[in-house]
C-alpha cells in the first residue's frame, strides 16, 4: 500500500507541472487545498459511536438513535487541468464499530465460545480522480469518477472460558483494505475570490458489490482473527458505499 502511494504522488506531481503549461488557471492559480467533512448514514450496523438507527432495525447491541451518521475526515489537494477537468486527490481518516457475533467452537481439540462484542476501527484512506464540469471552472454542476482504498484496522479485547479451565483473556489485531471505485454528483460555488464550496453525494460501486456478499459464507470453523476480520470486512464496505459531501477549497497557486 505504501508503495501504491508513492507512484500516485510520483505520478502527480509530474503530471500537474506537465499541464501548467498549458493552461493559465482561475486567475492564473491552479492549485487547492480543501477540507471535506463526509457524512453516511448507517442503514445497517452500528455507527462510530455505537448507535444504530431505531427507524430501520432492532438491535441487541448497541444505543438506538432515530438518525446515525458515520463521519470522515478528508483533505484536498485539487489541481486544474483545464476549463472544464480538475484532477482530485483526497486523503480521509475515519472511524468507526462493528458488532461480532458470539463465536462458538466445538470439536475433539477445542470447546468454548466467545460472548458477543462491539469492536471499534479506525482507518485511512486515499483517492485520485477527475472532476469534469458541465460549464466552466469552478461554477456549477459536476460529476467525478475516484479510485483508491481505505485501510482499516481494530483491536479487540475479549475472554473466554473453556470448560473447567479458568478464564482466559486475549487480544487480536485484524485489519482489510477496501478498495474503491466512486462516481459523485455535486455543484460547486464561489464564496470569495480564492474560497469555493461543493456540495455532492457519491456511490462507490465496489462497495455496493462486496457488502451484500452472503454473510452464510463465513465459516464459525474459522479462527477467531478470521471470523472478526469478516465482519469488520462487512461493516466497513457498508460505512462506504455513499456518502454526503461538504468541500471548502482554498486557491492558493
Amino acid at each position: 500500500m505504501k508503495r501504491f502511494f508513492t507512484i500516485i504522488i510520483i505520478l502527480y506531481i509530474s503530471f500537474t507541472t506537465t499541464q501548467a503549461q498549458k493552461y493559465p488557471g482561475i486567475m492564473g492559480r491552479h492549485l487547492s487545498l480543501g477540507y471535506r467533512p463526509i457524512f453516511s448514514f448507517t442503514i445497517s450496523g452500528l455507527n462510530s459511536g455505537g448507535r444504530y438507527m431505531n427507524i430501520i432495525e432492532n438491535r441487541e447491541m448497541g444505543k438506538a438513535v432515530p438518525i446515525a451518521l458515520n463521519t470522515t475526515h478528508s483533505f484536498a489537494l485539487n489541481y486544474i487541468l483545464n476549463r472544464h477537468i480538475l484532477l482530485v486527490t483526497n486523503i480521509s481518516i475515519m472511524k468507526s464499530t462493528f458488532e461480532v457475533p458470539k463465536y462458538s467452537i466445538s470439536n475433539m481439540f477445542e470447546n468454548y465460545t466467545i460472548d458477543p462484542l462491539i469492536a471499534k476501527t479506525s482507518g485511512y484512506g486515499f483517492l485520485i480522480g477527475i472532476r469534469k464540469y458541465v460549464a466552466n471552472i469552478p461554477l456549477g454542476w459536476f460529476v467525478s469518477y475516484k479510485v483508491g482504498a481505505n485501510v482499516y484496522s481494530a483491536n479487540i479485547k475479549y475472554s473466554y472460558s473453556a470448560g473447567f479451565y479458568p478464564t482466559t483473556s486475549n487480544e487480536i489485531k485484524v485489519k482489510h483494505t477496501n478498495f474503491r471505485f466512486i462516481y459523485e454528483l455535486g455543484k460547486q460555488f464561489i464564496l470569495t475570490e480564492r474560497l469555493l464550496l461543493d456540495v455532492s453525494l457519491d456511490v462507490d460501486f465496489v462497495a455496493c458489490v462486496f457488502s451484500i456478499v452472503d454473510s452464510n459464507k463465513r465459516i464459525y470453523g474459522e479462527n477467531y482473527d478470521k471470523y472478526c476480520t469478516f465482519f469488520l470486512y462487512k461493516r466497513t464496505y457498508n460505512r462506504d458505499i455513499s456518502n454526503i459531501n461538504f468541500g471548502i477549497n482554498y486557491l492558493i497557486k
